[in-house]
């Protein structure tokens, strides 16, 4: 047969310069989609940032305006314009000192301290403290000259003496319309950096200078944004407002690529790009930034150009394949067209193509009449060779697959129709078949020409791929069925297991507030004759005052009387401490002091320690260590250990108990050592058993070392019993280390 030419261009039947000009069109309308998206992307950060800014701007605020009054309420006191008069007078300073302690902590501020005219602090709330400002000259603090003016003073900088930063408001103590000196109350800031830290931005607060003093990132604390003056960096060393830091500008610079937006660059150190607002603080003097970070901004842009390049690359592959079929039909016509005027031509090749073909064919005129078949067709349906010539084409197929073939012959359509049915050979038994008809004219003559595929296998491979698609649906459903089933049984067994924690969790609260009652009965006799001796003291000084001031004898009198004071105050603190002991814990693990813990808990069994008879001997290190724990709880723990020490030395002629705390690695370990009889080697796995117990019966329920073993394991650490080589038990208590807090000064 002769060929039909086809001419492309390339396999999508387009030109080089179209292709160019598709791929052009896709990045421009990808950029343009980037802009957009960049647009409303940055437009939505900003107004997010906007609200957050207001947000830590009304909290500085509110923070400020807390306190700005009190100063100048504190200036109306006439105590303030005594002392200012009288500097000289010890008795008034330690009055005005007490009562700026009892002020600053009502306030909840860092410091308040009283200065005269001259700048020298005369009292102070932190009088009492290491680093007392008491004695200390600030008159080159701005916030003093200010106030001396007569004006409120107001001043942020480092404190001189902590180092720690914090907002300084002054206010003149005038007596006559003569400023005396100036009343000065420091608040702490913080805690701003790390109440507002968010994971997508930073704030920033600057002073009039540049100079960045308070962010939610450490590492830009005490930096500037742009390079100072010489002259501005000058006198901020000579005002002292930052100590010794060394004031760098940032490694970053601002990005111009937005005209309408602040973007900084910020090297941290791979370079992070921000939006950057800010908004003033004029009474402070402040500005507050936020650096919202713009990683999720280029995340949409780029999101939207990958959307964006895919469904033009969709569009286009559409009108491709449209432009494709539309080629295709074109050239199926052209074919079309060529076959017929070929026909004429091969009708001598019909034959030998129709015998060497694999598929069964069958020539017949337009009436179904069978003029021509092939060798495959009459194996197909069971004929020898010749013997379909003249038979009906309707009688190779049953029944129910002829009213199908009749609509087929009945069709002038001269498309080929193409169907799946049965056919029915000459023994009478049915087989799947594909049959192809269509019309074929030879010498001017329409006749119908058939193709015959025996599909059988297909069929059957089919019919089995489907039993095995339902066959695993099947199993698919079960499965569902048990893993739905296993689910709520297990979510059932989370919950009965959370109700179960949550029984023994108070059952564990309750045995610990009961160790605790229970400690408190056994102390009970001590706590009365500790109590018993101030108030027989007390009895005795009080008759003594009497007769004492019916003879006149005030001043031995008065003696008396602060006597009684001294005596009450003891009972008192006997008192809270009892109350402490007794209150029940929050359970929140916090930086504890181990040597407060320890006097503390030592003070509660003082009773007992006196009444044993027992030297107790208290070997902690110079430096004050602190661990994580809850006080309460640590308390009950150390009040257990020393109370059995206190039992094991019962009956020894030397009672000696041993409290020593070292640090490794770490971790902060407590030994608490007796000079008893030590733990029996068979008892040493059943020590922390709850309700074993080797005292006697009635002075214990065995309870308090099993309550201290789970409260310590609570407390992330580890409680352990071993016999000391020099006699007697020691336990070993281990805890996490906690950080030194900063000493509290200016």
């Amino acid at each position: 047969m002769n060929q039909i030419p086809v001419s492309l261009d390339n396999k999508t039947g387009l030109s080089r310069p179209a292709m160019l000009l598709i791929v052009l069109g896709m990045l421009v309308f990808a950029w343009q989609v980037a802009l957009l998206t960049r647009d409303r992307a940055i437009q939505l950060l900003e107004e997010e940032s906007r609200q957050q800014l207001n947000l830590y701007v009304a909290s500085l605020q509110g923070q400020l305006e807390k306190y700005r009054f009190l100063p100048e309420l504190l200036a109306t006191n006439t105590r303030l314009v005594q002392l200012l008069n009288n500097p000289a007078d010890p008795e008034r300073i330690d009055a005005l000192n007490r009562y700026l302690a009892t002020i600053n902590d009502i306030a909840d501020a860092s410091d308040t301290y009283l200065m005269d005219a001259d700048g020298l602090t005369i009292a102070a709330s932190n009088w009492q403290s290491e680093r007392p400002f008491v004695g200390r000259n600030f008159s080159y603090r701005p916030y003093f000259k200010e106030a001396m003016k007569g004006n409120l003073g107001r001043y942020f900088a480092l404190g001189t003496t902590s180092n720690k930063r914090g907002y300084y408001f002054a206010y003149p103590v005038r007596h006559q319309e003569q400023i005396l000196g100036a009343v000065v109350m420091k608040i702490t800031m913080s805690n701003i950096d790390s109440s507002w830290k968010r994971p997508d931005s930073d704030f920033i607060v600057t002073d009039p200078d540049g100079v960045i003093f308070i962010t939610t990132n450490p590492d830009w604390r005490f930096k500037t944004i742009r390079q100072l003056p010489p002259e501005v960096h000058r006198r901020i060393i000579e005002s002292k407002r930052y100590r010794d830091a060394q004031l760098t500008p940032l490694a970053a610079r601002f990005d111009s690529t937005l005209s309408d937006k602040q973007i900084l660059q910020v090297y941290v150190p791979k370079p992070v790009k921000f939006l950057v607002l800010e908004q003033a603080m004029p009474e402070a003097g402040w500005k507050v930034h936020i650096l919202a970070r713009m990683n999720a901004v280029y995340i949409q842009m780029w999101r939207a150009v990958l959307l964006s390049l895919v469904l033009f690359g969709v569009a286009i592959l559409v009108l491709l394949i449209l432009h494709q079929r539309r080629r295709r039909q074109l050239d199926r016509v052209r074919f079309e067209q060529q076959v017929k005027k070929n026909l004429e031509a091969n009708e001598s090749k019909i034959r030998a193509i129709l015998e060497n073909t694999q598929a069964g064919l069958l020539q017949m005129n337009m009436a179904g009449t069978i003029e021509l078949a092939n060798s495959k067709a009459h194996e197909l349906f069971g004929y020898k060779n010749g013997e379909m010539d003249g038979e009906s084409f309707l009688a190779c197929f049953p029944d129910e697959s002829q009213q199908q073939i009749r609509r087929i012959f009945a069709s002038d359509h001269p498309q080929v129709s193409t169907i799946e049915t049965l056919a029915r050979r000459q023994k009478q038994d049915v087989f799947p078949v594909e049959l192809s008809v269509g019309l074929l004219r030879l010498s001017g003559e329409e006749k119908r020409i058939a193709t015959v595929h025996d599909i059988s296998y297909r069929v059957a491979q089919e019919e089995a791929l489907q039993h095995a698609h339902d066959q695993l649906e099947a199993r698919v459903e079960a499965r569902t069925r048990d893993l739905t089933t296993s689910n709520i049984r297990l979510s059932q067994e989370i919950d009965e297991h959370r109700q179960t924690e949550k029984a023994l969790r108070e059952t564990q609260d309750q045995l610990i507030q009961a160790a605790k009652l229970a400690a408190l009965g056994q102390m009970s006799t001590g706590i009365s004759h500790e109590l018993n001796q101030p108030l027989a003291a007390i009895r005795s000084y009080a008759d003594n005052a009497r007769a004492l001031v019916d003879n006149n004898r005030l001043e031995d009198a008065y003696w008396n009387m602060q006597q009684i004071s001294e005596l009450t105050e003891r009972m008192a603190q006997i008192s809270a401490q009892l109350k402490a002991f007794a209150r029940k814990t929050t359970g929140q693990l916090v930086r504890v002091s181990l040597t407060a813990a320890v006097d503390t808990s030592v003070q509660i069994l003082a009773p007992r320690i006196k009444e044993s008879g027992a030297s107790i001997d208290i070997a902690l290190p110079g430096t004050e260590l602190y661990v994580m724990a809850d006080m309460v709880q640590l308390e009950q723990v150390l009040v257990n250990l020393i109370g059995n020490a206190i039992h094991a030395v019962e009956g020894e002629q030397i009672k000696t108990i041993e409290v020593a705390a070292s640090e490794r690695e770490g971790r902060v370990i407590t030994r608490i050592r007796d000079s008893g009889a030590g733990v029996d080697q068979e008892n040493f796995s059943r020590i922390f058993d709850p309700f074993f117990t080797t005292k006697e019966e009635g002075r214990g329920l065995g309870l308090g070392l099993s309550i201290s073993h789970r409260i310590v394991e609570g407390m992330n650490g580890t409680l352990q019993v071993d016999n000391d080589p020099r006699g007697g038990a020691v336990f070993t208590l281990e805890l996490d280390r906690a950080e030194t807090p900063e000493t509290s000064d200016e």
